[in-house]
């Protein structure tokens, strides 16, 4: 790794970690000259196996003495990770968009040297202690860097999701102690967007793979963050105190910004009305009733109604020839992430016997097009970690999409009474979907996926191009689905209607 020089500005706690943690590193380093590298090495390698044996547990009551506690003299074998995962950008999703000064040398071109370092880290941390706060971030951020280098759908992945859970259980972060006056500080703060970004994390996971979740809604008491800058929580006491005053009665700033809280806030809300609807899919008991349904899809639309103007999503946005790219970016996930709780609902209101296919349709076709969003638009978003978001986003959000707008050109969905929906204008995202999954390249780490994803949407369009004459049913083709993850559970499975059995 490289630390670029020149003038710095904290962005927020990790960046001024991160500062501290490799000016001090770059100090130790270069004391007493007449040591060799390997004695020099050695010594401070110790100091810090020495700070690491001290356990790392709050409360800290302001942001300088838990800054204090894991850098500079203080550094410990978790502060090391940090700055492995610094460097990948890997952080909340906002975060990750900002700037770093810690980048890879010209020679590391993957995540591959971060993730095995990082790994050592939290095994050197683990042999030394076993609390410390900041050890059950580095355990989330290392399921990012596993999810970015080895794929959403392998083992790693859920080894290293299930080992975060559990150490985040351990450390009750939860389920806090809420009995006390809350005081919020850089600390505590973090702690509450920890949770809230695991127990998202853990709803992304059970959406691509349609395995259960690890944390439950029923369980999970963490509160959620304010709704707070990052500079204002590493800006002293005085305007931290200003900064909460002006927050309004939900927690929300009234200053129209859109922050890293904002957005993990909205989904985090978002994720408990989403583990509801898993619940009661994993549930093999009865199905759930109408009204029970139907709150669920109030209570989503009514949630994001109430989301500030900074983070609501409308269509007009994409219309602006020179957006705020990661504002745009922002409101799109969110909503995407909205859409996807109603196309869920909507799939389980169906598998019920409640309702017909319109509303899926409609919502199907417009996660397609929201997620082809950034890519037909590459060029705007620009940014390589916009980039290398594409892949879990098509698959997340279009693929699953891409099952129902291929039922329907097979003739085998309930065609929507939208004018503005055509069998051409389905025949079309179809086809931009092709386009992406052809895009991905071979060496990406889901590129077995989205290999599979692209032949079977090419197939259906060839079958309804090229054949249309022929019926469809019982003459469609079935097809090995290879890299496809196995679901667990049939909601989930939007292309389960490709895996009837053969008559």
């Amino acid at each position: 790794m490289v630390y670029l020089e020149g003038d710095f500005q904290a962005k927020g706690w990790v960046h001024l970690a991160a500062h501290r943690i490799v000016r001090w590193l770059q100090t130790v380093l270069a004391q007493v000259p007449s040591r060799t590298e390997e004695e020099t090495l050695a010594r401070v390698a110790q100091h810090i196996s020495n700070n690491t044996a001290k356990p790392m547990r709050g409360p800290y009551s302001d942001w300088e003495s838990w800054l204090d506690s894991f850098v500079g003299i203080n550094t410990r074998w978790e502060s090391i990770g940090l700055l492995w995962t610094h460097m990948e950008c890997i952080s909340d999703i906002l975060d990750a968009l900002i700037p770093r000064k810690l980048v890879r040398s010209k020679n590391n071109t993957s995540g591959h040297a971060a993730k095995t370092y990082l790994e050592s880290c939290i095994r050197l941390t683990r042999h030394f202690t076993e609390e410390s706060d900041l050890l059950a971030d580095l355990y989330r951020r290392r399921s990012i860097l596993i999810s970015l280098v080895d794929g959403e759908l392998g083992l790693p992945i859920w080894e290293a999701h299930g080992a975060a859970v559990t150490y985040v259980i351990y450390m009750n972060l939860h389920a806090p102690d809420i009995s006390t006056p809350y005081k919020p500080s850089a600390w505590s703060e973090n702690n509450r967007r920890l949770a809230a970004a695991l127990f998202v994390f853990d709803k992304i996971g059970v959406m691509l793979t349609g395995r259960p979740p690890l944390l439950s809604h029923r369980y999970f008491t963490a509160p959620l963050p304010l709704d707070l800058r990052d500079e204002d929580l590493i800006a002293g006491s005085d305007a931290l105190e200003r900064a909460i005053s002006s927050l309004d009665e939900r927690g929300w700033n009234t200053d129209g910004g859109l922050y890293p809280a904002t957005v993990a806030r909205a989904r985090c809300m978002m994720a408990m009305i989403r583990d509801e609807l898993i619940e009661v899919t994993l549930n093999s008991g009865r199905n759930p009733s109408l009204e029970y349904l139907m709150d669920l899809k109030d209570r989503e639309y009514t949630l994001v109604a109430e989301f500030p103007t900074s983070l609501r999503y409308e269509p007009r946005d994409l219309e602006d020839p020179q957006p705020d790219t990661q504002s745009l970016y922002m409101k799109i996930i969110t909503h995407l992430e909205h859409l996807q709780n109603i196309f869920f609902i909507d799939r389980l209101l169906i598998r019920c016997g409640y309702e017909i296919r319109d509303n899926l349709l409609e919502t199907s076709l417009t996660l397609a097009s929201l997620t082809l969003h950034f890519w037909i638009h590459k060029d705007q978003f620009a940014d390589a970690i916009i980039h290398r978001s594409f892949e879990w986003l098509m698959l997340s959000y279009g693929a699953p999409a891409a099952g129902i707008l291929c039922q329907e050109v097979l003739g085998e969905g309930e065609h929507s009474k939208d004018p503005n929906i055509s069998r051409s204008t389905v025949i079309q995202q179809l086809s931009l979907l092709v386009g992406f999954f052809d895009w991905v390249r071979p060496s990406a780490p889901n590129a077995k996926l989205c290999v599979n994803c692209r032949g079977i949407i090419q197939r259906v369009l060839d079958q309804c191009l090229n054949a249309a004459a022929q019926p469809v049913g019982p003459t469609f083709p079935i097809w090995s689905f290879g890299e496809q993850p196995d679901f667990s559970f049939e909601l989930m499975d939007t292309f389960d209607w490709l895996r009837a059995a053969a008559p």
